[in-house]
């Protein structure tokens, strides 16, 4: 992953320059997170999920920033942080407390894994 630091009206600029190379994913107003795509979060679920032992079994993913989205598209219980963006706490099944406030236990506690 590589972090750049620009403002938002330079997102396109990267987006066209290296379209199918990188997947660039806005975190804060003044950076973006970068990373092949096939290396992201979401392949990385992908990969383990098609192995013969993780068939057919409950996934949760946590998380807190727009790359996490992908992420969220292939488990079956997305999770957002309370102190994450809106747009990861919209797409998430639930929102457990922030990071600072226990939010993993938290949320591992609501789906009843420990």
């Amino acid at each position: 992953m590589m972090l750049i630091l620009t403002t938002p009206e330079h997102d396109a600029l990267y987006q066209r320059a290296f379209k199918g190379e990188l997947a660039f994913y806005r975190q804060t107003p003044y950076s973006i997170d970068v990373v092949a795509p096939d290396s992201s979060k979401q392949a990385g679920i992908q990969h383990l999920l098609a192995l013969a032992d993780y068939q057919n079994i409950p996934t949760y993913a946590f998380g807190d920033g727009n790359n996490d989205l992908p992420m969220f598209q292939t488990v079956d219980h997305a999770i957002a942080m309370a102190n994450g963006l809106d747009t990861v706490k919209q797409a998430a099944e639930f929102v457990t407390t922030a990071n600072t406030d226990h939010g993993i236990v938290n949320g591992l506690k609501h789906y009843h894994l420990i």
